[in-house]
């Protein structure tokens, strides 16, 4: 029985270190974060960082990044947070979307941030350039409930900058993508940064 047990932690540890370490740390990191426990996030996303480098990881280099500019957003950093999410822009731009990682999930994220941050010309910048890559996705078949509310915070930084113009074309927008998905559920649903804080 000892001997058994001893082979099954042995396939377990091999199993866990056949991961790449800058995949286990972003995942590590992206519990952190889930949690609320952002400065350990933080460390995770900056081992993931380092070790991707090692690794010649591209996609990992550009995944840790995102990940932290999301924690230093949560913790109200925003010039960090705004630091980290343009580099991992410019990172994923020269490289190909993957199941879990798309250009306009980063790009979507500074859109937020500056939301959060009052900047709202900014924002609608970064959001107009989010929703062109979506439409592309076909988000409007695959999450249509998650995109309208993606469009409602497109629609409020819109309205906050003045351009209600745009902001009722929006409006128009959400509204059918609600009325024609009564039943459907939001698959995506955005963690909003705080819009109280005080660097």
């Amino acid at each position: 029985m000892r001997k058994l047990i001893t082979i099954i932690a042995l396939f377990i540890l091999s199993s866990c270190s056949s991961v790449p370490r800058q995949q286990n740390l972003n995942y590590e990191g992206n519990i952190a974060l889930d949690r609320g426990n952002y400065s350990v996030a933080i460390q995770k996303f900056h081992r993931a960082l380092n070790e991707s480098v090692s690794a010649s990881d591209d996609q990992y280099h550009a995944i840790a990044m995102y990940g932290l500019g999301r924690a230093y957003g949560y913790l109200c950093q925003f010039k960090e947070s705004e630091k980290w999410l343009l580099k991992s822009i410019s990172a994923r731009e020269s490289l190909p979307n993957t199941k879990h990682a798309y250009l306009s999930q980063n790009i979507m994220e500074l859109a937020r941030l500056y939301k959060a941050n009052k900047e709202y010309s900014k924002a609608n910048i970064q959001f107009e350039r989010a929703i062109l890559i979506l439409e592309e996705l076909d988000i409007r078949e695959s999450d249509p409930i998650g995109y309208a509310g993606v469009l409602e915070d497109f629609m409020f930084t819109l309205r906050a900058a003045g351009n209600n113009k745009r902001a009722k074309e929006i409006s128009n927008i959400i509204a059918k993508l609600k009325s024609d998905n009564v039943n459907k559920p939001a698959y995506f649903v955005a963690k909003q940064y705080p819009d109280n804080c005080k660097e």
